[in-house]
């Protein structure tokens, strides 16, 4: 690490209470190179009340003198931003200096075609015929299935011509199983989609639906927007601006409020959702460009390199 680090001009380390956050540090450090965090949503209120023991023991370890040797974080999302704050202040108590943040979205691409319906239908004989609503993302409590399946079980019979694709690794076996228990049978489970499948899932879909207690940006929902689909996200994402662009409906992490909010997506007609879709499309080619996102961080670099060799001169003249 500490010669990989000598070759940088910046070591940039992504996670929070993980053992190789010591050893980018340290790499830092011997190296004379300033250290950036991005946290991935690893200081959320949700993340920080889960494993609270081994992030005590983290934290006393390695991650406090991580934080106060960061001379910047990145954050994806205002909202991120202030947790990051927050977490200095409120959390974690510090009494060292408030920390500079950058907010830089990921990066989306977005797909000059969409891949037809027939590519899932061939392996997932459930989904002809049908329309579908998809959750993507990994199978984990903090993803908020168990809401999604009480509420799809509320409204589908309703909507018998409707079917719903949940696509993502199973991280956590014991709560796929309360999951499946949920439904009954009353969805299509694809495991992973990447590729031509991902984008066929997302692009084939009436809208996207990701009840999540947490996230640090989502990056599912951009995707979605990008396929052209409307999406059902909560306010534990930093997704408010969905309704302000009339592409999506943006509420609380509650059963009733994600069966709400998907009776009505799904008494929409086709052209209403594509609709959506189509102002969310614009919204994510407009304001998540790669090129966006890496020029800020770049400045940011540049911005904290500069700041190092105006310290470094200083010290030099004393």
């Amino acid at each position: 690490m500490e010669e990989e680090a000598g070759k940088a001009d910046v070591v940039h380390n992504h996670g929070v209470w993980l053992a190789a956050n010591y050893y980018a540090r340290r790499g830092a450090k011997k190296a004379g190179k300033p250290l950036v965090i991005s946290p991935r949503g690893m200081v959320e209120d949700w993340s920080l009340g889960r494993s609270k023991m081994r992030k005590r023991v983290a934290w006393m370890l390695f991650e406090r003198e991580n934080f106060r040797r960061t001379k910047l974080f990145h954050a994806t999302s205002g909202s991120e931003a202030k947790s990051i704050e927050d977490a200095f202040q409120f959390k974690f108590k510090l009494k060292f200096k408030k920390p500079t943040v950058v907010v830089a979205p990921n990066g989306v691409d977005v797909p000059e075609k969409i891949p037809g319906r027939e590519l899932l239908e061939k392996r997932f004989a459930g989904l002809k015929g049908k329309k579908w609503v998809v959750f993507m993302s990994r199978i984990h409590p903090k993803k908020g299935l168990l809401e999604l399946a009480r509420a799809w079980r509320e409204v589908r019979q309703s909507y018998p011509g409707w079917e719903l694709v949940i696509a993502g690794p199973e991280q956590d076996k014991g709560y796929a199983e309360k999951v499946r228990a949920e439904l009954k049978g009353e969805a299509v489970w694809t495991g992973e989609l990447g590729g031509e499948e991902k984008w066929a899932a997302l692009g084939n879909a009436g809208f996207m639906v990701l009840p999540s207690y947490s996230e640090n940006f989502g990056i599912v929902v951009a995707e979605s927007l990008a396929a052209g689909r409307p999406v059902i996200t909560t306010t534990g994402t930093p997704w408010k601006e969905l309704k302000e662009w009339g592409a999506g409906w943006w509420v609380e992490p509650k059963q009733e409020s994600i069966t709400q909010a998907m009776g009505e997506a799904l008494t929409k007609t086709d052209a209403e959702l594509d609709q959506m879709g189509a102002r969310g499309r614009r919204e994510v080619e407009s304001k998540f460009s790669w090129r966006a996102a890496a020029e800020t961080i770049v400045d940011a670099y540049k911005e904290i390199g500069d700041r190092a060799l105006r310290e470094c001169e200083r010290e030099c003249e004393r």
